[in-house]
This record gives C-alpha cells, structure tokens and sequence, in this order.
C-alpha cells in the first residue's frame, strides 16, 4: 500500500520524518494487520506528498495571470475568476 504523508518541511522529511517511518514500517504493519483482523497485510510504502506544493504552485500561476490581465485592462474577464476569499477550505 502506497501512504502518503504531508510534511511541511522538505528538509525535516528527507532527514527524521521519512527515516522514522521506513524503521517503523514493521510495526505500522503488524498494528495494521492485527488491529484491522487482516489475513493478508499489504506492503507499506511511505512517500511524502507533494500536491500542497504543486497546488501552491498553479495557485501563484493562476495569481500571476490575474495580475498580468488586469494590469492590461482586461477588468472584465478578471473579475469573472475567483478570488482567494471565494474558496472555501472544508
């Protein structure tokens, strides 16, 4: 089984949170396994995600083609894209 972690540092993953949790990946196993009555547990693999950050990314392209539109006067189409207060985080 694929596990995806959201880690808010690169640096701290690279070097104690994804080390952690490859040693740990025995036990997260077993506890799996033992907790969830499984026959057959599957292999763990942990690997950090990364869709916060290429949300961040396309979030600042997007931000970059509004200001650019709107600096060439182009007020119309602008104002029909949403802005950060429309979005609704649930």
């Amino acid at each position: 089984a694929r596990i995806y972690v959201t880690a808010l540092d690169q640096a701290h993953f690279d070097q104690v949170t994804g080390p952690g949790l490859k040693s740990a990946v025995g036990f997260v196993r077993t506890e799996l396994g033992r907790r969830l009555n499984l026959r057959y547990t599957p292999e763990l693999v942990f690997y950090r995600d990364t869709s916060a950050e290429y949300g961040n990314r396309i979030e600042k392209l997007l931000d970059s083609l509004h200001e650019e539109s709107g600096a060439s006067g182009e007020t119309e189409s602008s104002s029909s894209l949403p802005n950060k207060s429309d979005i609704v985080e649930g």
